[in-house]
């Protein structure tokens, strides 16, 4: 764990733990990164914006040291005493450990790769953890993943040049990342101008020739990183002839970044996280006006074909013939603290909860699935979710009796608050008291889940947004699109598919009060019949009045 330590101590405070750390006196031993005025046009490199606002804070600011909003019930009021918080974040630091491991090893796509060693090792920690829960027929069953594209190499250079003064070396971007990884440049890459094109709306880009050019687009978060103002933008700066493609994330710190939604076919295309980002936007506006600034892209890729994923399976049998099957999903991208470990801690302690000493019999068995192959896209089908298909393709007889699925992504993620500094101007990120809002989805609405879900969350105060179209999302659409009623709850934050996605960024009390809370709900619904839990409330619906 000191090479995960090592990193989030990197990262830009993401807690008001990491917060504290860093002290006046710290700061003035450290000293400053110049900016020199005579190198890129005076612009502040991402190493002194970076140290400037750790500064800044550290001057400013004191965490208060409150505790999430929504404190679990007194331990004499509440029916789940055993399950504590602090287990809960064992099992997600155990399973971080093991994308540390993949880090350490010097991947250059790290993380719990789905078919990779890293998703295996996990994979086995799961399977240990059922059979010390007691679970019966525990497995992993392995499968034939789809094609894996691998970023082997790259490089993001801005272009030195003796008029942006004397001191300008070329400056390599080490934290790029590349937002699409089927593509290979010539081995020396491209270079070419910079273009930057704002948001990339429509507006920003009428009047513009991108041909040969690379264009810099900048993205703000919406909720997170999976919903953001660049979705499908780099596709639409390809297909207006851009040569290649920059990324701005609106995520502050020394973090590297696989957001949702920036892929490119045929040409290269790269994330930055803000502080790269900001220095080279200051750039190109101070170099529009002496020589237009120009940068080197290059991306060697390669398909790893062959891998075996692996699905782990835990039963606790039920009085009767009908299931519900559990399921989160294993593989990440980087530390993947609140995607997915999270979300796997949760699915344990569920576990544990209904198969501990005197614990009474569930009516219906629950059959506990980790999925393999959440991130991965089959690009010959366009399906999703490898290990869920194959799962239901194994397994047709338990989801013939399967009365409904519950799947959880990503509890516990504490909202981050991004401010900037009012005197340098520089971002900064906090995590506050309380959790990101969960998209609820029951994909049937039937009113006796809804009346059941309702209840739980109200009664433990888990975050939710108040409305849904109740289509579920991740690994619970195929299930949907099978026919089985899907009960679904996820969030994205901040640090959503970014190396910024480490324990330090979940509440403690928020993973306990929501797998209190799961608890609750999945004990009330093992009481109601097949009948209302299928039920379709859309079917319930008056029809329209003819006119």
């Amino acid at each position: 764990m000191n090479i995960l330590k090592t990193s989030v101590s990197s990262l830009l405070l993401i807690s008001a733990a990491l917060w504290l750390a860093a002290s006046p006196a710290a700061a003035s031993r450290e000293g400053t990164v110049a900016v020199k005025p005579e190198a890129w046009l005076g612009a502040a490199l991402p190493a002194h914006r970076q140290q400037q606002r750790e500064q800044r804070f550290a001057q400013k600011y004191q965490a208060l040291g409150v505790q999430p909003a929504g404190a679990p019930l007194a331990v004499k009021d509440d029916p789940y005493p055993h399950i504590r918080g602090e287990a809960l974040m064992q099992t997600v630091r155990d399973i971080v450990a093991i994308s540390a491991q993949s880090k350490a090893d010097g991947n250059t796509l790290w993380g719990r790769i789905s078919g990779g060693p890293y998703e295996r090792m996990t994979a086995e920690y799961l399977a240990q953890q059922f059979k010390a829960a007691g679970l019966q027929n525990v497995a992993i069953e392995t499968f034939a993943r789809a094609p894996q594209p691998w970023p082997l190499s790259w490089d993001v250079t801005l272009i030195a040049d003796a008029t942006y003064g004397a001191e300008t070396r070329d400056h390599r971007f080490d934290l790029a990342f590349p937002s699409s990884d089927h593509h290979s440049t010539a081995a020396d890459g491209i270079e070419a101008e910079l273009n930057y094109v704002g948001l990339g709306t429509p507006a920003d880009l009428a009047g513009r020739d991108l041909k040969g050019r690379i264009a810099v687009v900048h993205s703000v978060l919406q909720q997170s990183t999976f919903a953001h103002t660049a979705v499908g933008v780099p596709a639409r700066l390809e297909k207006a002839g851009a040569a290649g493609v920059l990324t701005v994330m609106e995520v502050p710190g020394a973090v590297q970044l696989k957001p949702f939604g920036l892929q490119c076919e045929n040409i290269p295309c790269f994330v930055l996280n803000q502080d790269d980002g900001r220095f080279l936007e200051e750039l190109i506006a101070k170099a529009a006006s002496v020589k237009p600034a120009r940068m080197r892209l290059a991306l060697q890729t390669e398909e790893k074909t062959g891998w075996l994923a692996q699905n782990v399976l835990g039963f606790i049998p039920g009085s009767s013939d009908e299931y519900v099957v559990l399921t989160a999903h294993m593989d990440s991208f980087f530390y993947g603290a609140s995607d997915n470990a999270s979300g796997i801690a949760n699915l344990l302690e569920l576990a544990r909860h209904f198969n501990r000493k005197g614990a009474p019999r569930p009516t219906r068995s629950l059959l506990f699935v980790g999925t393999s192959g959440h991130h991965v896209h089959d690009r010959q089908d366009g399906s999703y979710s490898n290990g869920v298909i194959n799962f239901m393709q194994q397994h047709a007889q338990v989801m013939d009796k399967a009365v409904f699925v519950f799947n959880a992504e990503h509890p516990g993620a504490q909202h981050t608050v991004t401010q900037r500094e009012l005197v340098t101007g520089e971002p900064w990120a906090s995590t506050n008291s309380l959790e990101n809002p969960m998209l609820v989805a029951v994909s049937n609405r039937s009113p006796a889940l809804l009346r059941a879900l309702t209840a739980a969350i109200g009664r433990y105060q888990i975050p939710v947004i108040t409305h849904s179209n109740h289509y579920p999302v991740g690994d619970a659409i195929p299930f949907h699109l099978a026919g089985v009623p899907v009960v679904n709850l996820i969030t994205s934050g901040t640090w959503y598919h970014s190396s910024g996605d480490t324990p330090e960024t979940l509440s403690v009390p928020g993973l306990e009060r929501f797998t209190r809370s799961m608890a609750s709900f999945l004990e009330a619904i093992d009481e109601l019949p097949r009948t209302e839990l299928e039920k379709d409330a859309r079917s319930l619906l008056k029809k329209p009045v003819q006119k």
